[in-house]
């Protein structure tokens, strides 16, 4: 009983001894293949051209040659063989062997089976709307190796930029070093920024548009703001360059890095505005007002010079065309500046302004005069800037 019992333990490091010899590596890989092809075993495992090595530990084994002296083939029995293996206690059946010697079998079917459930359940639980679902999925398998637990962290990584990214991180690594602790994880040849890219359908390669979709820049220098009249305290010189510009009464732009210094604005009042026609007008007819340019929705460069403005003290007064992104242009600026008044953006204007085109989309709500938007819903048309130059000047030029 106890030497039975030391055999049958010491037979997987026998079976490990014997087989896993380089000879004998040719059979445990037609074992192993059948195997995870869901293949029955032949009844003979024959093997071409065999080197004197396996020739020999076949007939080791044996107990006999196994080649036919008329073929250079090695052909080995699988009955025999198995028989010879439960005789001398080493295994049950040849899937055991290969098992023992180099690990489980997986039959490539049934994975494929696993795999493809695994796939299907990370489809089905992916909480964002990919812009085209197809695209974005067969995109996932290729940039996680076709392995479902590499995609499931992949999308782990997506769900947290898609809830994490803000506009307040302004750049692409600001948000990355927040978000990942690595300022280079949303690079362009990132998985994740490619994942991204899938997800919003957004055009290949084209990562520079990718961010703004967002609300960020791609760097410091391609960010600007428009404006006129506005000069600074300090005495550096972007500071010196936008006071000169003020003093002689020329429009001029500001990058996002110039703010990477200090720069104090320095204006009775700074009036805010939509498309730069205004800031031209002022320029033409020597209006020595303060203007800053939003230029559509306001970019980061802009961002930063009215909360310089604010953070001065300066009076604020907003606006913009009447129309729909008019007004969410004015809403989301009297949210970031609570404090800010208003320049001819009211009811009164409105109608008083020659009509434009008809309005398009919902019109957002104005909690700041709610008369505003009720009066343009129930006229229907838009008013741009444009059309009331005259007025706007004589407001600042005084």
């Amino acid at each position: 009983m106890e030497t039975n019992s030391r055999i049958m333990t010491d037979a997987p490091d026998r079976l490990r001894s014997l087989f896993g010899d380089p000879a004998w590596t040719w059979l445990r890989n037609r074992i192993r293949k059948a195997l995870e092809l869901d293949k029955e075993l032949p009844s003979r495992f024959v093997r071409n051209n065999p080197t004197e090595a396996e020739l020999r530990a076949a007939r080791s084994l044996m107990g006999r040659s196994l080649q036919s002296p008329k073929s250079k083939s090695l052909s080995l029995p699988r009955d025999e063989l198995l028989a010879l293996l439960r005789t001398a206690g080493l295994c049950d059946s040849l899937r055991e062997l290969v098992e023992i010697v180099d690990g489980p079998v997986h039959p490539r079917a049934a994975l494929r089976r696993e795999r493809e459930a695994a796939w299907d359940a990370l489809r089905q639980t992916w909480p964002h709307a990919p812009a085209d679902p197809d695209p974005f999925f067969q995109g996932l398998r290729r940039l996680a190796g076709g392995d479902p637990e590499s995609g499931t962290r992949l999308l782990a990584d997506l769900d947290r930029l898609l809830r994490e990214l803000r506009p307040e991180d302004q750049l692409p690594v600001h948000a990355a070093a927040r978000i990942f602790g690595d300022s280079h994880a949303l690079d362009r040849d990132r998985p994740v920024t490619r994942l991204l890219a899938l997800h919003l359908n957004h055009p290949p390669g084209e990562f520079r548009s990718l961010w703004p979709r967002f609300g960020l820049t791609t760097d410091e220098v391609s960010s600007t703001v428009l404006i006129y009249g506005l000069r600074f305290a300090e005495s550096h010189a972007a500071a010196r360059a936008g006071t000169l510009l003020a003093n002689a009464g020329i429009p001029h732009r500001m990058l996002l890095r110039h703010f990477r210094t200090q720069l104090r604005p320095v204006a009775p009042a700074v009036y805010v505005c939509e498309n730069p026609a205004v800031l031209e007008a002022a320029a033409e007819n020597g209006v020595r007002a303060a203007l800053v340019c939003t230029e559509g929705q306001p970019s980061h460069a802009c961002l930063k010079l009215l909360d310089a403005c604010a953070a001065a003290n300066l009076p604020l007064f907003l606006r913009a065309d009447f129309d729909a992104a008019g007004l969410h242009i004015v809403n989301f600026l009297h949210r970031r500046y609570p404090s800010a008044g208003f320049w001819h953006f009211d009811p009164e204007t409105y109608t008083a302004a020659p009509p434009g085109p008809s309005l398009e989309g919902d019109l957002p709500p104005t909690p700041w005069n709610p008369g505003l938007s009720t009066v343009m819903t129930a006229d229907g048309h838009a008013v741009h800037e444009e059309q009331i130059l005259a007025r706007l000047l004589d407001v600042i030029s005084h």
